[in-house]
């Protein structure tokens, strides 16, 4: 049991998804409530090693992504390509609600460019991932994903795999890396609903099973 477990689906469902109603596809015209990038592609690692966080209340507040109430993945990355990068996290904290743009100047976390992998092809986002780092990817949000965590019984599997899962992705996650375990691929994935959610915050969902939950219908990276 963890801290969802007194909401009903549809309740939690509401709070920790969630997709504009005017959205119809991924890519380009779907909105997500939350940048799936937010807690993984926000650090960098400067040359002595140190892990640089950058700012999340920049993209909120500066981009024209419509703030903490939904945003594309390909607006985000334009913005930071525009504006020549982010600042760190120090210098423009987290606040959580969208405020006027406050950026004095852009100090770190440039990219060259953004792209996608192609819908359903887990080969080119396993190549994609190895090459540039995680994926932006979104997922269709299950009763499974509400009460996920640690395997507790013998012999039984903490890698998310349902049958017939939809793939109407309505939630947006960070892919960080891919395994096998017992004989089954999985994704393993970061999510943004804390740490004592799922496994310390992260998750693992079956890889190479038809875009599982509409995992592979596309996976952004940026080009550093």
């Amino acid at each position: 049991m963890n801290r969802f477990g007194d909401m009903d689906l549809s309740e939690f469902r509401k709070k920790m998804t969630g997709l504009n109603s005017g959205g119809n596809g991924f890519g380009e015209s779907v909105y997500i409530k939350r940048l799936s990038m937010q807690r993984e592609k926000r650090f960098l690692i400067s040359s002595t090693g140190t892990r640089i966080q950058l700012s999340q209340q920049q993209i909120v507040d500066c981009s024209p992504n419509n703030g903490c109430s939904g945003g594309f993945f390909g607006a985000t990355f334009r913005y930071i390509k525009q504006s020549g990068g982010l600042a760190y996290e120090t210098s423009y904290p987290y606040v959580g609600t969208q405020q006027s743009c406050s950026l004095e100047s852009v100090e770190i976390g440039s990219i060259q460019g953004y792209g996608t992998t192609p819908n359903g092809n887990e080969e080119e986002m396993k190549r994609a991932l190895s090459t540039y780092g995680p994926l932006a990817v979104g997922v269709y949000v299950t009763s499974d994903f509400q009460f996920y965590g640690p395997s507790q019984r013998a012999g039984t599997s903490d890698i998310i795999d349902i049958a017939s899962c939809p793939k109407t992705i309505d939630h947006a996650i960070a892919i960080v890396g891919y395994g096998t375990e017992n004989g089954q691929d999985y994704w393993l994935v970061r999510n943004s609903w804390g740490t004592d959610w799922g496994l310390n915050g992260y998750f693992k969902i079956a890889r190479n099973k038809d875009s599982m939950c509409g995992i592979a219908t596309y996976g952004y990276y940026t080009q550093v």
